[in-house]
């Protein structure tokens, strides 16, 4: 493969080296227990109870406000999953307008899609 890209591309790749070490045993065992018991699938839609419980705390340790792990805090993963929870949970709806800078920057198709006009401050 590295060979075949070097002829097409004119440029040189390094060879790449896989090597095939035996799992541990009790990994093995770990990961057939969990397929078993039928830990095969994301986390619920709002994250793991256990870390928003943690990340509430933090907020607070820091000097922040307290918030309901349960009902007022979510895990995403990443920003526009965030920026689109956001917006769900505002209610805008197609034709809503929605202040934003550089027009909603990469996550203008996000705006898009939702029918958000984006007008800048």
């Amino acid at each position: 493969m590295a060979r075949r890209t070097s002829e097409l591309s004119g440029t040189s790749v390094p060879p790449i080296e896989i090597r095939a070490e035996p799992l541990d045993a009790e990994l093995l065992e770990d990961l057939r227990n969990h397929l078993l018991a039928g830990e095969t699938h994301y986390t619920t839609r709002p994250g793991v109870l256990e870390l928003r419980q943690q990340l509430t705390q933090r907020i607070v340790i820091a000097g922040g406000p307290q918030y309901d792990a349960e009902q007022e805090t979510i895990i995403t993963a990443g920003e526009g999953e965030a920026l689109f929870a956001t917006l769900l949970g505002l209610g805008l709806s197609e034709g809503a307008r929605a202040s934003a800078d550089d027009e909603g920057g990469r996550h203008s198709k996000l705006f898009a899609i939702l029918g958000i006009q984006v007008v800048q401050p």
